[in-house]
């Protein structure tokens, strides 16, 4: 039909069969001109592995001949497919992961029937999406140099020269590319390249072009050059175990890559399961074997030197202080290597295993200092919950599982179709049912008195909770529909409404389990909700219409016009009476019988949505997407929270008095959000995965959950805390931070409330700062005059005229002396508020001042502008120290900040050019460390402790504040971060973890409590 597709020897067209079936298909064919006796050969060898191999993931052969012109072709399934990197574009972690393990699975298939394919590369991986469910469909192609281990796959011989290149030059192993023998662990590098790609974006070589000399230089980087970890790459942070698999696939020994497909595969599920990997760094030994390899003749030579010059008693005494020096370092970076990793874990906000991969930094080595106070810190913010007992109830998979009271009773349907009910203890509380069938789905009833179950069978039933019996549900003989797209109760439980995949929806009367009646839709179901107390039911359908009807008839209601934009979803309210759609935009709007639609608020959320929960007492719904969590308020009509989950959620539990939303996760576990603060309120309970029902007893502080693999699980969980507490007051050394300025008064984070400081009638406040103390406020107003209050006059504001309106920004030494401020452009006033001097210095300066600073003592003071220039002056001669610093500037105007620490020896300075705080020292200008800020702005940092601990406060990207705690000089975060929300007026204390280091008991403790370990991986495992 048309042409999709060539390569070196064969042309691809997309072709129909008409006889004996109608099917689409694909047919290659020779190209003209090319029937040499070794490409014949290729093209027969390729239809011939093709064949051999029975898998779904490889294209199916249909048939296979040579045309009227000699040509070979055959015909093959066509696959409407993306290349796996293009179809993995958007995907999360796990996905990509799940959807790369079926590659291996395909590969190692080819390998059990002796077939090294020798091009595996995303373009011979084609992804598509199923129509009728959208899961993904991957299929294998092009096997055109494969080469078989065991069999022939030609009669023909295929000459394979040492000078001629095969394959694709991003995906060839070293061997390959040096035209060496070749085996199953060239595949098995190009699968790591494969993965490389998903992980990080981009190959970890990129040829420049397809002349011969780029050619030529870039297979000699895969023989020489070792490729840095996919992280280096990434958009977004890596677990570091991701780094050393895709490493290890890559090696270029391939002595010491994974010796066989299984072998990778194995080792990313061990990460999946969070067991100790396979995958590691090259070792002391390794490394220095590799050097001694490298530079054999020079060490020969060397040594024999040596061996005359020096007494083997001193070589073995030097080489064993070497020897013991080199383990200390290899604990120490094996130790470090962890602990980067629980950070990366810990903002990403996988705490238990982030505490995991602390626990492991510290027992392989106890001094490291930053790991220690990252862990109790950690501990403080993030209390782990402590897992009672877990009992595995049955050993099938539950399909429906619910927790009926706070006391354990439990309802379970099993896979098999076994009803089951149980007590706390496990123990069955009565004899179980036996509904039958497969693929069964379940909904409790709003009182907790019916579970109403189907099958793919189509059979239906209600539960009765108290009496432990099953009462079906009457379904005629000419009943139309099969397949249960969803069960819906009204608000009381009278009425039951199923909705089908075929495009039905029908009534139950649940007292008499009458059906009372059945509409057909006009296409499948996605959604359904009663509304007005149970008087309507609302559909949303697959071609985005919504549907209302009268509950109690079945009959079209058309109370509630219809919207413009395609309803993708529906959400019941908590009272009842409304209902929310969600459009496929994510556009949020409120319906009410006899008003029109109106937009509930202007921000968006992800469909489609996959769980809800809401609360009529504080009139709150939870919202949870694939990747995000929010809570609506209905009073306020508005999103006031959002939370990013790590992968899809399978349970939710809303606990509206406490403020707290328990979530159920795939793979990390039960998340803790107390959505009043906007933070995880404890460590997520990593192993329950995978959970249906969530249960919480907040007087008791105990847990339940059932998992989907028939386990019950009881956690002692930390207390949960108030969330409406009124704020708290920092340390004093920190009572100066400016936090807002937008609202007119300065908002400080020692102050219990921003009402301490009155707006200005008629003002812009446009900068701000505070005597450290919190006796003295000022604030740079746009009408040209700075104002200060001073606690204990009760005679309102001081006013300083600055004869401008652009004060931008402003500092006052911490004696209260000396102030300072932007005066006009690239102008800096310094005002001695004791005799009332104004000193004018003008910076030359290209561009203007965005920060000024006065050192602890006031006898200095620091600028930062627009240029990127960083400057210290002497506040009473207003001379320069040294030659101005620099950070690296692009753009036209780059926000800068500038602040020093207690101690005054060390100045912190911001660029959003080069997204770096840096740490100068400020006697004589030199760099002393830098701190990488991923996203976001930072507003300001903090010092504290003797300058042994810098804090810094972050605006993120989604306009949340963060603040953190790094330890100097390393400049490691010895903190999680944690919410700023001034809108709250809330902060809690900045408690300074201690260092002290932890016991071998006290790490166990820790490890039984969070409940994941990870293994004595790493260095432990070397031969000391």
């Amino acid at each position: 039909i048309e042409r999709i597709g060539e390569g070196a020897f064969g042309v691809v067209y997309s072709a129909e069969q008409t006889r004996p079936v109608r099917r689409s298909g694909a047919v290659k064919i020779l190209r003209p001109g090319m029937a040499s006796g070794e490409v014949l050969a290729r093209f027969e060898a390729e239809s011939q592995a093709l064949a051999l191999m029975n898998h779904p993931d490889v294209v199916t052969i249909y048939d296979a001949n040579t045309g009227e012109d000699g040509r070979p072709w055959f015909a093959m399934e066509l696959v409407p497919g993306h290349p796996i990197t293009e179809f993995a574009t958007g995907l999360s972690l796990g996905e990509k992961l799940t959807l790369f393990d079926r590659v291996c699975a395909v590969v190692e298939h080819a390998h059990r029937h002796g077939i090294i394919h020798r091009d595996l590369k995303p373009a011979n991986v084609l992804v598509y999406r199923n129509e009728s469910d959208g899961t993904p469909v991957l299929k294998l192609l092009d096997f055109g140099i494969a080469k078989a281990t065991d069999q022939l796959l030609t009669e023909a011989t295929i000459l394979t020269r040492k000078d001629h290149f095969l394959g694709t030059p991003e995906y060839t192993s070293p061997e390959q590319a040096a035209g060496g023998d070749i085996d199953t662990r060239s595949d098995i590098y190009s699968l790591g390249v494969i993965l490389y790609e998903l992980l990080a974006g981009r190959p970890p070589f990129v040829l420049a072009s397809s002349a011969l000399d780029d050619v030529v230089d870039f297979l000699r980087r895969v023989r020489d050059e070792t490729p840095p970890p996919p992280s280096s790459f990434a958009n977004s942070p890596l677990p570091q175990d991701l780094d050393w698999i895709a490493l290890k696939a890559v090696e270029k020994d391939r002595g010491r890559r994974y010796h066989s497909v299984s072998g990778l595969r194995e080792d990313l599920r061990r990460y999946r399961e969070d067991r100790p990997i396979e995958a590691r760094p090259p070792d002391t030994l390794y490394i220095a074997r590799k050097f001694l390899h490298r530079h054999r003749k020079a060490v020969t030579v060397t040594a024999a030197i040596a061996a005359t010059l020096v007494a083997s008693v001193i070589v073995s005494g030097y080489m064993a202080l070497k020897a013991a020096r080199a383990t200390r370092e290899t604990r120490a970076a094996y130790s470090l290597s962890d602990f980067q990793s629980g950070v990366d874990a810990l903002d990403r906000l996988e705490i238990s295993r982030s505490i995991a991969y602390l626990v492991r930094s510290l027992r392989t080595d106890p001094h490291n200092r930053e790991a220690a106070m990252l862990l109790r810190s950690t501990l403080g913010q993030f209390p782990t919950s402590r897992l009672i007992r877990r009992i595995d109830l049955t050993d099938e998979i539950l399909q429906v599982a619910e927790i009926l009271d706070d006391e354990g009773s439990s309802i379970l349907v099993t896979e098999k179709g076994r009803v089951l009910f149980v007590d706390d203890s496990g123990s069955p509380s009565a004899p179980e049912i036996n509904f039958g069938g497969t693929n069964q789905r379940g909904r409790l009833s709003p009182n907790g008195r019916l579970l109403a179950i189907t099958n793919i069978q189509g059979e239906l039933g209600l539960v009765d909770v108290a009496a432990r019996r099953i009462l079906p549900l009457e379904r005629p003989q000419d009943f139309p529909f099969l397949r249960v797209r969803d069960i819906v109760f009204s608000p009381k439980g009278e009425r039951i409404c199923l909705s089908f995949f075929e495009g039905g929806l029908a009534s139950w009367d649940t007292e008499s389990r009458k059906l009372q009646w059945v509409r057909a839709l006009p296409s499948s179901p996605l959604a359904t909700v009663f509304f007005g107390m149970g008087s309507g039911v609302a559909v949303a359908l697959a071609d985005g219409q919504r549907q209302d009807f009268v509950a109690a008839t079945g009959e079209p209601s058309h109370d509630i016009p219809q919207q413009s934009e395609p309803v993708a979803d529906l959400v019941g309210s908590g009272s009842g009476y409304r209902y929310y759609t969600v459009s496929t935009a994510g556009i949020i709007s409120a319906c009410d019988a006899g008003r029109e639609p109106r937009s509930f608020t202007t921000e968006r959320v992800s469909v489609p949505l996959l769980l809800s929960a809401s609360d009529p007492g504080r009139r709150l719904v939870a919202y949870l997407a694939r990747d995000e969590a929010s809570v609506w308020t209905v009073a306020g009509a508005t999103i006031i929270r959002r939370f990013p989950l790590p992968n899809p959620p399978t349970a939710v539990s809303l606990l509206a008095p406490q403020g707290h939303l328990f979530i159920g996760t795939a793979e990390s576990g039960i998340l803790p959000w107390d959505f009043d603060r906007n933070q995880l309120s404890g460590s997520q309970i990593s192993l329950a995965k995978n959970t249906l029902a969530i249960r919480v007893d907040p007087d008791k502080s105990l847990l339940r959950c059932l998992g989907r693999d028939g386990s019950y699980q009881v956690y002692e969980i930390p207390p949960l805390p108030d969330s409406r507490q009124s704020s708290e007051e920092v340390l004093p050394e920190w009572a100066s931070l400016p936090l807002a300025d937008r609202s007119g008064g300065l908002l400080l984070a020692g102050t219990p409330a921003p009402g301490m400081v009155p707006p200005i009638t008629g003002g812009t406040l446009r900068a701000g700062a505070a005597l450290p103390d919190g006796s003295a406020f000022f604030g740079a107003y746009r009408d040209g005059f700075i104002r200060v209050w001073r606690k204990g006059n009760d005679n309102g504001a001081e006013e300083i005229p600055t004869g401008t309106s652009s004060v931008r920004c402003l500092d006052v030494s911490h004696d209260g002396r000396f102030l300072g401020y932007r005066d006009l452009f690239s102008r800096v006033a310094i005002v001695d508020l004791e005799t009332g001097e104004k000193h004018s210095l003008n910076t030359y300066s290209k561009r203007d001042v965005s920060s000024i600073s006065f050192s602890p003592s006031g006898t200095a003071f620091a600028i930062a502008t627009d240029a990127g220039e960083i400057r210290i002056f002497e506040t009473a001669t207003l001379e320069e120290r040294f030659q101005p610093l620099r950070h690296e500037t692009r753009g036209n105007v780059v926000p800068h900040f500038c602040r020093f620490s207690l101690g005054g020896s060390i100045l912190a300075t911001w660029s959003a050019s080069d997204r770096a705080i840096r740490l100068w020292n400020a006697e004589h200008g030199n760099p002393i460390g830098i701190l990488p800020v991923r996203d976001g702005n930072p507003q300001t940092v903090l010092f504290h402790s003797e300058d042994k601990l810098l804090l810094s406060v972050v605006e993120s990207d989604s306009g949340k504040s963060v603040w953190r705690l790094w330890a100097l000089p390393s400049l490691l975060p010895v903190t999680p971060e944690q919410t700023l929300d001034p809108a709250l007026h809330d902060f809690s204390d900045v408690a300074i973890p201690d260092d002290d280091p932890f016991s071998p008991d006290q790490l166990r403790e820790v490890e039984v409590r969070n409940g994941l370990a990870l293994g004595d991986k790493g260095f432990l495992e070397v031969n000391e």
